[in-house]
């Protein structure tokens, strides 16, 4: 019999993780409620205190770190939690602590403490003429633009109410889209790749955590299903081809979970890395998840009535972010192996 508490042991503290649990699963959205966001959950968020979690206590946060994060990301992926939770508690802290013009930043992190700030997030998607696709888009009060390039990167905050905005119909309807066209920023820098790891750290983190938390509800709901359908006599669940599938979902969803807490823990020099990886595995465990729990479901599986495909969908937007997990693995993969010839000499 092989020790399996650490899939519930989280990253951080049981209990602050537990009222996160509660407080989400009582607001869990369904397909038949959800349109576009729920509108009760960035209220919610609020009133937790989430938004602060990783601000230091002296800018009004709470101070809770990563690993209170990635608890918060999985409960978040699991809950099908709308609107940029985690891109608001966390991209601009981060990159308050590593920046040096973060003294600009100073009025938009006392917001976030207030939770006044709604923080979307764009990527190098789009032209500035038709503009920049733009994730929690809707109802967002600020957006956070990362420009990557092959040896620096810019980062530029708008604030909405100065852009034009385009709203667009999202495939995951628990996170509104649009196309952002940028007026002049807020803040603008320009950084080599290098000194922005703090950030790609917290991006790769926190969808890592949310990709985790929604693998393991789809597999969740796919071992209650087949436990309880019966065909031929006896519960699905008992044929080896299932057990067989929900096993291999089971196993890396597990791998993906020690990779994660790796990436947390791991130190600063190691851990963008190891977020990379977390992230990389949490994808491919929770694509597989949410296959397997629809194809698992049979027809009924493939219904809008049936609440799995929210999962699906929120699975396959995550792994579509920078650029895709294809590439991401790829880009990790290409590191590694030049570290390791570096450090043999060749």
């Amino acid at each position: 019999m092989t020790d399996d508490s650490f899939r519930d042991t989280g990253f951080s503290d049981p209990e602050l993780r537990a009222a996160v649990a509660a407080a989400m699963a009582a607001m869990a959205p369904t397909a038949m409620t959800l349109d576009i966001e729920v509108p009760k959950h960035w209220p919610l968020a609020r009133e937790m205190g989430w938004l602060a979690a990783y601000l230091p206590e002296a800018q009004g946060g709470l101070g809770l770190g990563l690993a209170f994060i990635a608890d918060l990301g999985e409960q978040v992926g699991r809950h099908l939690f709308s609107g940029p939770l985690l891109e608001t508690a966390l991209f601009l802290p981060v990159l308050s602590e590593t920046l040096p013009e973060a003294d600009a930043l100073a009025p938009l992190l006392e917001q976030i403490a207030q939770g006044q700030l709604r923080l979307g997030f764009s990527e190098d998607f789009g032209q500035p003429e038709t503009g920049f696709v733009t994730e929690h888009l809707g109802g967002a009060t600020h957006v956070l633009q990362l420009l990557s390039g092959s040896r620096e990167s810019a980062l530029r905050v708008y604030a909405v109410e100065q852009t034009q905005v385009t709203m667009v119909q999202p495939m995951d309807p628990t996170a509104s889209v649009g196309r952002l066209r940028p007026a002049a920023p807020l803040f603008e820098v320009r950084l080599p790749n290098a000194q922005l790891a703090p950030l790609h750290l917290a991006l790769h983190i926190a969808t890592a955590a949310d990709l985790l938390g929604a693998g393991e509800e789809a597999l969740a709901r796919a071992l209650e299903h087949v436990k309880t359908r019966h065909q031929f006599g006896q519960p699905i669940g008992g044929f080896q081809v299932v057990k067989h599938r929900l096993a291999d979902v089971r196993s890396a969803l597990d791998v993906a979970r020690l990779a994660l807490a790796r990436a947390v823990q791991a130190p600063q020099l190691q851990a963008v890395d190891s977020g990379r990886i977390a992230r990389v595995l949490a994808a491919e465990a929770a694509l597989a998840a949410t296959a397997a729990a629809v194809q698992l479901h049979g027809g009924l599986g493939f219904s809008w009535e049936m609440d799995l495909h929210l999962w699906l969908k929120r699975v396959r937007r995550l792994n579509a972010r920078s650029g895709g997990t294809a590439a991401l693995r790829h880009a990790t993969g290409e590191r590694i192996i030049r570290a390791a010839l570096e450090v043999s000499g060749i």
